[in-house]
């Protein structure tokens, strides 16, 4: 080989070598606040996308909770406190985050519920109407919408009331049954609908139907479009379910 060759070739590494260093690196996940409170909440309100690896200033009294794609950790002042990462905390694994927000809320048509230690139950997945929570509820996919009961020892029937026109079908539950499909036949699935949930011996709720543009796959995803739509009861659920360390 020439020493022109030779310096060609030199020259050619060297530019690659210098692209790699000044190449930025792979976006992380986002870090999202999804729950603040204490003196500095206003600092930290829901929704707010904090840096990767950087680190945010509590006050004593202050409790901010943040999520990314591996989990939720709450943060507690005073002092310097890490931001992210999230992941390691221990409390939601691949599989379990894969299961909470998997595109079908009818998954589960029998048990459907989870019960921690000193805990109630709550759905296994995000898609499940809580039958028990009034206000805006997002969906992903108007052929799988499903309703969820946290009592399931006896048989139970619900009615739905549609807003507007009063059209109301019914859903029948069997004794240890936690989730049905929605009445499809008798009520579309229509972005806006206003639905009220009655029976089971519980207070009536209401609840509207968000449907989402796009499916969020990822659980940072989810409490964004969450938070967006306002969809409070999920964003609980998803905060809950996958909530691991408290830091000071």
């Amino acid at each position: 080989m020439s020493s022109i060759d030779r310096s060609a070739t030199l020259l050619g590494t060297l530019a690659m070598l210098a692209a790699a260093t000044i190449a930025p690196i792979a976006a992380h996940a986002a870090t999202i606040v999804v729950r603040s409170n204490g003196p500095s909440a206003s600092s930290y309100p829901p929704g707010k996308k904090l840096p990767d690896n950087g680190t945010i200033v509590l006050k004593p009294g202050d409790s901010v909770t943040v999520l990314d794609a591996h989990g939720t950790r709450v943060l507690r002042g005073g002092g310097s406190a890490m931001a992210v990462p999230v992941s390691g905390t221990g409390a939601a694994t691949v599989n379990g985050i894969a299961a909470l927000i998997a595109d079908n809320g009818q998954r589960q048509t029998r048990t459907g519920a989870t019960r921690g230690q000193n805990t109630a139950p709550r759905p296994t997945n995000v898609w499940q109407i809580d039958t028990t929570r009034s206000g805006p509820f997002c969906v992903v996919d108007a052929k799988t919408l499903a309703l969820w009961r946290p009592v399931t020892e006896v048989g139970a029937t619900l009615t739905l009331t549609r807003a507007g026109d009063g059209k109301a079908a019914s859903v029948a539950f069997r004794a240890g049954q936690a989730v049905r499909e929605w009445p499809f036949d008798a009520l579309a699935v229509e972005a806006g609908t206003r639905v009220t949930i009655a029976g089971d011996g519980t207070a009536p709720v209401a609840v509207t139907l968000k449907l989402l543009p796009v499916v969020p796959v990822t659980l940072d995803e989810t409490a964004d479009a969450l938070l967006a739509q306002g969809c409070s009861a999920q964003l609980d659920l998803l905060v809950d379910a996958t909530t691991g360390d408290t830091t000071d």
